[in-house]
């Protein structure tokens, strides 16, 4: 496994994934799924003041990079990108 550091204000985001089947157990077609805009943060860069790993979030649309590590797909985007921070 390779190490890896983020530079600046950058944050690495594992997104949240949308519900594929409601309550009552009706599963959802892929077009009709929310596009969540919602992740957990896991990792930060040096720069970054307001959020640390673990906490949720909310960003823009359109936000961030996709990037493949360790056969995981997560979003690097920069802290001026987020939204809102769930509280704990």
């Amino acid at each position: 496994m390779k190490k890896y550091r983020l530079t600046g204000t950058k944050i690495l985001l594992e997104r949240t994934e949308a519900k594929t089947q409601t309550e009552g157990g009706i599963f959802i077609p892929a077009q009709s799924q929310e596009n969540l805009l919602q992740g957990t943060i896991k990792a930060v860069g040096p720069d970054v003041k307001i959020v640390s790993g673990g906490e949720e979030i909310m960003f823009e649309n359109f936000a961030g990079t996709s990037i493949m590590l360790e056969a995981n797909l997560y979003l690097v985007m920069d802290e001026a990108d987020l939204i809102l921070i769930f509280e704990k």
